[in-house]
């Protein structure tokens, strides 16, 4: 059985360790502070998704009248009244169109419609 000096030569022990162990984290959060690490930026990648739905938007309100871009409306199987009203001008209504084409999943549907009526602009695949 320990005594009652042993203990109190343990506790102090104990103390004199945490006080130091405190210390150490303190110098180690200080120093993660202070530390400048390099900022990596993220690489994108540009898949051209974009500019796919740039050109596409471009082509639906430079070479199609509403009444055609009606038509493809219903061609894909949606709703002219469904993607934008009767007062939106063309590139607005071409905008809706993609995406309400990619909502409903038929973005290729449209792009393959397009490609039909105007193959002209196609040529180059």
């Amino acid at each position: 059985m320990l005594d009652r000096k042993s203990i109190v030569d343990r506790l102090e022990s104990l103390e004199r360790v945490v006080a130091d162990l405190a210390r150490r984290v303190s110098d180690l959060e200080s120093w993660r502070d202070n530390l400048k690490l390099p900022q990596v930026k993220k690489k994108r990648v540009d898949t051209g998704e974009l500019k796919q739905k740039v050109l596409l938007a471009d082509i639906l309100a430079n070479f199609f009248s509403q009444e055609e871009l009606y038509d493809i409306t219903f061609r894909i199987g949606l709703y002219p009244e469904h993607i934008a009203s009767k007062t939106s001008t063309l590139p607005a209504y071409a905008w809706e169109l993609i995406h309400a084409a990619i909502n409903n999943g038929r973005l290729d549907l449209l792009y393959q419609t397009v490609k039909e009526k105007r193959p002209f602009l196609f040529d180059n695949e």
